[in-house]
């Protein structure tokens, strides 16, 4: 019986045409979607050597081995969705027997500490990171994430824009990863560190949840929202300021850039909900200026907050001096600007 939980897939174009090698291994490939691949053949030859350390200690027959490869060589196949698994039975199972050889020696050879002196991912010193790099992404675990709600509200204005509109970001003390909490004007953000595996870890991880229906789209929301909040270097300086963000690549730039294009191909679910302040949200207080015929109705509107952020109070601002950010707002009209009536009001007793 084929397990609907068990798929590998394929990363579709529309995603990987943004870029290519973060999607692509850099020294092996394990199974049949980058096999054949000329790129990796100096590892092919070194799976060959697993193979025969493998017999050597474990005493295995080749006849044996590949027995049992072929009892199980269907439920294999069905693993794989997109019809990548072009390969003979003959070539399949010789793909599987070397794949497995070499993770059950490099599992062994770490376990024990039985490295020879010359085994080639010692010798080149980059290459057993490398390796690890090709065959480990680790996904959280559930009780590393958040809880989920029905919808999802992404901001519709920049980390800056807010800041200027007196919302308060904070660094997080959680340890969920993806945990973002905005209560009373204050937007908790849990530290986020950026370096050089962090794009293709995170792009590789919103493509199984593009792929794979049955998994809450955490990351795709997460970067999503991240996008919103961030659009110029400017939104980075302040994040990294707050102790939100973690910038180990260099520069403000190249996190503005790669936090923008990691949406790109992205379909949205609308699977969880993070109260963050919209222009939409129903308890945003605006103001509208409008002028008026005599008998009362709108001859033009003459000003209007929504037009202006640093103007709109947001969902736990108050008028009056707010003591966190030391932003006093009051309300200013009148007919010209020498002539105006200026108040503040505040429920601050």
């Amino acid at each position: 019986m084929e397990n609907p939980a068990r798929r590998i897939y394929k990363v579709p174009y529309h995603l990987r045409k943004w870029n290519e090698e973060a999607y692509t291994p850099r020294v092996i490939s394990i199974g049949p979607i980058h096999h054949g691949n000329n790129k990796f053949q100096t590892m092919e030859r070194y799976k060959v050597r697993c193979f025969q350390s493998l017999q050597q200690r474990t005493s295995i027959t080749l006849e044996n081995f590949e027995r049992d490869i072929r009892q199980v060589e269907n439920s294999v196949r069905q693993c794989y969705v997109d019809t990548v698994v072009d390969l003979g039975s003959d070539d399949f199972v010789t793909m599987i027997k070397l794949d497995a050889s070499f993770i059950l020696e490099l599992f062994f050879k770490f376990n024990s500490e039985s490295w020879p002196i010359e085994d080639p991912l010692l010798v080149e010193a980059w290459l057993l990171n490398t390796v690890f790099r090709d065959l480990t992404f680790r996904l959280p675990e559930s009780s590393e994430l958040p809880n989920r709600g029905l919808n999802t509200t992404f901001p519709k204005y920049s980390a800056t824009q807010l800041h200027e509109a007196g919302i308060k970001f904070t660094k997080a003390p959680t340890t969920r990863v993806l945990d973002l909490d905005f209560k009373n004007g204050e937007l908790k953000i849990p530290a986020l560190t950026f370096v050089d595996d962090t794009e293709d870890l995170v792009r590789n991880i919103m493509a199984l949840e593009q792929c794979n229906i049955r998994l809450d789209a955490y990351f795709t929301d997460f970067y999503i929202i991240l996008d919103h909040l961030i659009s110029t270097t400017k939104d980075v300086d302040l994040l990294s300021k707050k102790g939100i963000i973690v910038n180990c690549l260099g520069d403000s730039e190249t996190v503005t850039s790669m936090i923008n294009k990691l949406n790109r191909g992205i379909i949205t679910r609308g699977a969880g909900k993070v109260g963050i302040p919209t222009a939409n949200d129903s308890d945003m207080l605006t103001f509208v200026f409008n002028e008026v015929y005599s008998n009362g109705s709108t001859k033009q509107v003459l000003w209007q907050s929504f037009d202006h952020l640093r103007y709109k109070l947001l969902p736990g601002m108050k008028l009056g001096v707010n003591h966190k950010t030391g932003q006093t707002w009051s309300l200013t009209s009148g007919l010209t600007k020498d002539n105006y009536l200026s108040w503040s009001l505040s429920d601050e007793g």
